[in-house]
């Protein structure tokens, strides 16, 4: 039998090495490995009595995963504590390889202990990755996962987390550069939570989430998209001249965010202090629209999931001269012949007339139609005199045309949802009817009192 020596390995309630039952092997020099992550010893030794009985207490205690590792050779010694907050958490092995010593009354084992190690110099990372992608837009996102392990300071993997995790993806970031918003946050820890498994996904916040402010706190994942309409316009051509003016810009907003529940759960004072005045804001940029008025706003409040989404409809007014948004002209004509018929009767013709001339009527009228934003354009109501239209409305044949009739009306209203923060848009429909009358002619006499 090999001589002992001065070694005890003492693994939960299991010591080896100090009995006559288990006694070291000699020749076998122990061996220890140790890594940032792990400590591993490993020796030999002799069952020496009671075979049956001891071999079976060796394999129960050898099958225990986080026990206490202690460890005595040449008068040093090292120990393990898997306990709360150490972050040591080890795991045995015996093996049984076959060997010379084994005999009817002695067998010859190998011990292996496996001590995980916290990482107490890290803050508790053990280790970490990050990815970095972009998408079709090279739109940057980042991905970090690691390790995080109890330490002495911190009684469970997961307060190691909390306390580090800020600075440590911070730093990550530093080096990308912009600003970030956290999307999804995964941790797995094990039952007695001395390691904590995580991975953060971030995505690069590229487009403003407020008024003057490229990042809210609370707004997470925003999204936004504008559709505009532009319709074209049918205009009579007119005193205000139809390449000046501009009919409304219809659109769409739809907008979807989530909230972060740790900042607010006040979604109606966000949409309404906050995220309504920069969808305002930004409709009128991207559209480059003086005016707009908002004609249907639809927020939608998810409040078990701490969400927004919003539609919003719109009509946007680029200003030309004298703000016209519509105008139509339109001129009638009536000739009254003069012919005056008087009915008279005769045998077998009941609808016999006398046919006498009299004095002959031409009339004309003008009637505009205008729609205009704001005010109305400058002049009576807006509507200039017809002169142009009329200089010679019959095709042909001297004369002078005489304004007999101007009738103006006027009708204000507005449009649009007064507690937006939007314009309100102030309407003015107006109708001009101006009625003239021919007077001379050939063979006739003019006499115009009005000169």
């Amino acid at each position: 039998m090999t001589a002992a020596r001065d070694i005890t390995l003492i693994y939960g309630s299991r010591t080896v090495g100090s009995t006559t039952t288990n006694v070291p092997d000699g020749l076998t020099p122990i061996r220890i490995t140790s890594s940032f992550e792990e400590y591993t010893v490993e020796f030999d030794f002799i069952v020496t009595d009671d075979l049956d009985t001891e071999i079976a207490a060796l394999e129960n205690d050898f099958s225990k995963r986080r026990e206490s590792l202690t460890l005595t050779f040449g008068g040093s010694t090292r120990t393990f504590s898997s306990g709360a907050g150490t972050g040591f958490e080890s795991r045995a092995e015996l093996i049984k390889r076959g060997d010379d010593a084994d005999t009817g009354n002695t067998r010859f084992y190998t011990a292996r202990i496996t001590v995980q190690r916290p990482a107490d110099d890290e803050g508790g990372l053990l280790e970490a990755s990050i990815e970095l992608g972009y998408d079709e837009s090279r739109h940057r996102s980042v991905t970090i996962s690691g390790i995080y392990t109890a330490t002495p300071t911190h009684s469970t993997a997961r307060a190691a987390y909390d306390a580090d995790i800020s600075s440590y993806q911070s730093g990550i970031l530093s080096g990308f550069g912009g600003t970030w918003n956290i999307l999804t946050e995964v941790t797995t820890t094990d039952d007695k939570d001395t390691r904590l498994e995580f991975t953060r996904e971030l995505l690069e916040v590229k487009y403003s989430e407020s008024s003057g402010a490229l990042d809210v706190a609370s707004i997470v994942n925003q999204q936004l998209s504008i559709t505009s309409q532009a319709t074209a316009g049918e205009f009579s051509p007119g005193p205000f001249g139809g390449g000046t003016m501009q009919p409304p810009v219809l659109g769409t907003a739809t907008y979807d965010a989530s909230i972060d529940f740790t900042v607010t759960t006040a979604l109606t004072d966000l949409w309404r202090d906050t995220i309504l005045p920069w969808l305002d804001e930004n409709i009128r940029a991207v559209l480059e629209i003086e005016t707009l008025t908002m004609i249907e706003v639809s927020p939608t409040f998810d409040f078990p999931s701490n969400r927004i989404t919003a539609t919003v409809v719109f009509e946007g007014l680029v200003l030309g001269v004298e703000n016209v948004v519509e105008y139509t002209l339109t001129i009638g004509k009536t000739l009254q012949t003069g012919k005056v018929l008087v009915p008279f009767w005769q045998e077998g013709s009941a609808f016999s007339k006398y046919v006498f001339q009299g004095p002959a009527r031409e009339i004309l009228k003008a009637t505009q139609t205008t729609k205009t934003y704001g005010r109305m354009p400058a002049g009576e109501y807006g509507f200039p005199l017809i002169t142009t239209a009329i200089d010679d409305p019959s095709g042909g044949g001297p004369g002078e045309w005489i304004l007999v009739e101007d009738e103006d009306n006027v009708t204000p209203y507005r449009r649009g949802i007064m507690t937006s923060p939007g314009d309100t848009s102030d309407y003015w429909l107006g109708q001009r009817t101006q009625t003239y009358e021919r007077i001379g002619g050939v063979g006739g006499l003019a006499i115009n009192k009005t000169k």
